[in-house]
Formats: structure tokens, sequence, C-alpha cells
């Protein structure tokens, strides 16, 4: 069972991965860099993460992925931590910016299949 707040409600936990400075208000922000307002800091290729199966509502990876060294694992750990019906947001650039192509910490491409078994919503905003 979850816990709630003084009202009942059920409280939604959710993960920022790579928050830096901007880092959702109300979540948990992970990130590689100890200069940042991350909660816990760990190197995003490193699998696993330090979490639970099933342990968040909702993941949030904003200008994340196209960084991280094996697209397909990153993908499948988020997957691991998200619960069942929870939402993962991935962020990326879009192919029209001038520096997508260029920018050399843009490591992957992002050509991703996930199987909706878990995940409600799989959200791609650029």
């Amino acid at each position: 069972m979850e816990s709630g707040d003084a009202t009942g409600l059920i409280s939604k936990k959710i993960l920022d991965v790579g928050c830096g400075w901007n880092k959702t208000p109300g979540a948990v922000g992970m990130d590689s860099n100890p200069k940042t307002h991350a909660d816990v800091i760990h190197d995003l290729g490193d699998i696993p993460y330090p979490f639970a199966a099933d342990e968040f509502h909702e993941i949030i990876c904003r200008h994340v992925v196209e960084h991280v060294p094996d697209v397909i694992s990153f993908v499948t750990e988020i997957y691991r931590i998200t619960k069942p019906g929870g939402r993962i947001k991935i962020v990326t650039p879009h192919y029209s910016n001038p520096d997508w192509a260029t920018d050399p910490t843009q490591s992957q491409q992002l050509f991703i299949q996930l199987l909706y078994r878990r995940a409600s919503t799989l959200s791609f905003l650029y």
C-alpha cells in the first residue's frame, strides 16, 4: 500500500533523470553531476539505477537520452523502475535543431521501441 498525505490522497512519486539545475518541483532528482540539484548522484550509464522496481509513478527525462552510452539499456532501466500504468516522458532535441547532428555530446540517435505492457503513456516531446 502506498502512503498518502493527511487528506488520504496518494502522493505521486516522480523521478527527474538528469535534472541538472532545473529539477521538477517535488521530484526526486538524479544526475551524474554533484554540482546540480540532484538528490541522487549516479552515472546514468551505470545500470541498474539505485531504485527498486516499480518505484515511480512518473519519470521525466529532458534532453538526457541522447547523452547516455546505451539508449536501449537506459530505456529498459527506466521502464523497470516505473510503476505499472506509470508515465515516462522523454524530451529530445528535434532534428531541425542545427546542433543536433554536430554536437559531440549527442552520442545517440534515438530509435526506441517499447512494449506497452507497463507504461500507459510514453511521451516524446521536442
